[in-house]
């Protein structure tokens, strides 16, 4: 078997082979679950992340198989969003470092309070943003916001 899944039982997780750079022999059976990726998955179970499987599995059929969605939009959009890891970490980042912008006490005008709430939104919209991609669905530029002055 060439491309295959690999899925831990025990964790609910697991990964994708597309490669055919592992051996599916070597995993203990009693924890581990092989089977193949269906031809038409190949392409986008590529793009999904190692131990990222559990996103994806939605069951198993009356056969024992796996249930595997890595096609359908929700799919897509989930690959997405997992391999803006590190952007949404530092959108993250940048959001706490303007909580305090939020605070009522603090002395600011309305239009400057404004500004900065603009700014939030757009940081929480970020990954929502059309963006150009590598083939894996990172982002080739992103572009964060500007922040505002803290005067």
């Amino acid at each position: 078997m060439k491309h295959f899944y690999a899925i831990d039982t025990l964790e609910g997780n697991g990964w994708a082979d597309v490669d055919g750079k592992l051996d599916p022999v070597p995993f203990p059976p009693d924890r581990y679950v092989v089977q193949a990726i269906p031809e038409e998955d190949k392409e986008m179970a590529s793009k999904t992340t190692a131990f990222e499987l559990k996103h994806f599995i939605r069951g198993q059929d009356e056969n024992g198989h796996y249930i595997i969605d890595v096609s359908s939009d929700e799919a897509v959009s989930k690959i997405k969003r997992l391999a803006m890891k590190v952007e949404i970490k530092e959108r993250d980042k940048l959001l706490q470092e303007s909580d305090w912008s939020e605070f009522p006490s603090v002395p600011m005008t309305d239009e400057r309070r404004e500004e900065w709430r603009a700014y939030r939104q757009a940081l929480r919209d970020l990954p929502d943003q059309e963006y150009e991609m590598f083939d894996d669905f990172r982002p080739r530029r992103l572009e964060f916001p500007e922040k505002p002055d803290r005067s």
